[in-house]
């Protein structure tokens, strides 16, 4: 978000601390761990958000780089500094429609954002998880339909999606999960620091129970906004 530009009605220092505040929320529920961001990473995600760079593609590059880490084994824990070369391609790219979408009655907009909302109702979930499916369901709808700037509805998506991850880590086995992720990163235990390997663990931990859920995160809102931004990138 550049100098003198704010969203509608929204001060520029409360924009920016609403910004700042998503992209923390957002990395914490995907690895877990302290519930800050370290001063580099809060330094870098300053300058992103100075240069104008979207809050839904920083959102979308830690989902997509977390994948990535998780399938490679990393050693250490995820930052905002890791998804840099990520975060610059998607903002390359933008989300097409960055103009508010039609009035009532032209054109339906965001037709990928329905199409994902009804996938969502149909996905299947454990009882406990039944109403926060409709409401997710329900929410992605409406934003789908709503006069939103593409960037807006993103954010306002990857919102919902992170609510619905959040209860299906708080009603999953938590310590099955840590426990399982333990013994998979065995391995690594000798090589890192007993902190990191606990950083590790956790985060681990975490995806065992979001990958339950493959379109449920932000990474997919995005492709589902932009379909051309999908696809393989260099770490």
């Amino acid at each position: 978000m550049a100098r003198g530009e704010t969203e509608a009605g929204v001060p520029e220092d409360e924009a920016l601390a609403r910004a700042v505040e998503e992209v923390r929320e957002h990395l914490v529920a995907v690895r877990g761990g302290a519930p800050f961001l370290s001063a580099q990473d809060a330094r870098r995600l300053l300058a992103w958000l100075e240069a104008g760079v979207p809050v839904a593609a920083i959102l979308a590059a830690v989902d997509r780089v977390a994948e990535r880490r998780r399938q490679r084994r990393v050693r250490g824990r995820l930052t905002l500094a890791a998804c840099r070369r990520e975060v610059e391609r998607l903002r390359r790219r933008g989300l097409s429609g960055a103009a508010p979408a039609p009035a009532p009655g032209a054109r339906e907009p965001a037709k990928g954002l329905a199409r994902l909302a009804g996938e969502i109702a149909e996905m299947p979930v454990p009882d406990g998880l039944l109403e926060e499916r409709q409401a997710l369901s329900d929410a992605l709808a409406d934003l789908a339909a709503a006069p939103l700037s593409q960037e807006e509805r993103a954010r306002r998506a990857a919102a919902a999606c992170r609510r619905f991850q959040r209860a299906a880590w708080e009603r999953a086995d938590r310590e099955a999960a840590r426990a399982a992720a333990a013994e998979e990163l065995a391995g690594m235990r000798e090589v890192v620091s007993e902190r990191v390997f606990a950083d590790l663990v956790e985060e681990a931990a975490r995806h065992r129970v979001q990958r339950a859920w493959p379109l449920v995160n932000a990474s997919v809102v995005w492709d589902r906004l932009e379909p051309s931004s999908s696809g393989k990138a260099d770490a």
